[in-house]
């Protein structure tokens, strides 16, 4: 690496917290090919580390009753309401780097959007469903045309992201020479360019 700096600040205002980092990196070389300059924003905003601080201790004292006490789950629930005031945000204002092959570029937010959580029991992965996921990111489209190799069964075996089927879909679009993808997560549901997405890919 060449020029990588690292420029930082937090501010505390009442019970909230903010976090900004920003990287800039000038040059990186891999032997072969020379990447740069790059640039990364990114800011934590709203995090409140006494509600942040109870939280841990209840999903603590109720993975001891293996998620089935009342009380404790009511008190989670109202721990989590108290975050939807102000929720919680990282954001990523700013990727951008330059390749041999192009720029890839992008940015995303996520933030607390809430959840229900049910009076029966509570399980940390239905937090999932509570988290919003917005981003963008646009590359060059060899990144994804071109073929790479992998082994399976002790054999190489030759593959390809099926990009053109995505295509075709309306789950990328192309610009060019780059492709751009828009992404979206919420209430447990992926979207690639506004159009529901099956992660299990039937």
């Amino acid at each position: 690496f060449r020029n990588l700096d690292f420029i930082g600040n937090s501010i505390e205002s009442g019970f909230d917290q903010s976090i900004t980092l920003t990287s800039i990196m000038e040059e990186y070389e891999d032997g072969k090919e020379k990447y740069g300059p790059a640039a990364m924003a990114m800011q934590l905003r709203n995090l409140n580390p006494v509600i942040m601080k109870s939280l841990r201790e209840q999903a603590f004292i109720l993975s001891k009753t293996g998620g089935k006490d009342s009380k404790t789950i009511s008190k989670i629930k109202d721990l989590l309401n108290g975050l939807k005031n102000k929720p919680p945000q990282f954001e990523v204002s700013k990727i951008e780097l330059n390749t041999p092959k192009g720029k890839i570029d992008g940015a995303f937010l996520i933030d607390y959007v809430g959840v229900d959580i049910p009076s029966t029991g509570f399980n940390p992965l239905m937090l999932l469903n509570g988290i919003g996921v917005k981003g963008r990111m646009g590359l060059p489209a060899i990144f994804l045309d071109q073929e790479f190799k992998t082994s399976e069964n002790g054999s190489q075996v030759t593959m390809q992201i099926p990009v053109k089927d995505f295509e075709e879909k309306g789950f990328i679009s192309k610009d060019g020479s780059r492709y751009i993808i828009q992404l979206e997560w919420g209430k447990g549901v992926l979207k690639l360019n506004g159009k529901p997405f099956d992660l299990m890919l039937n």
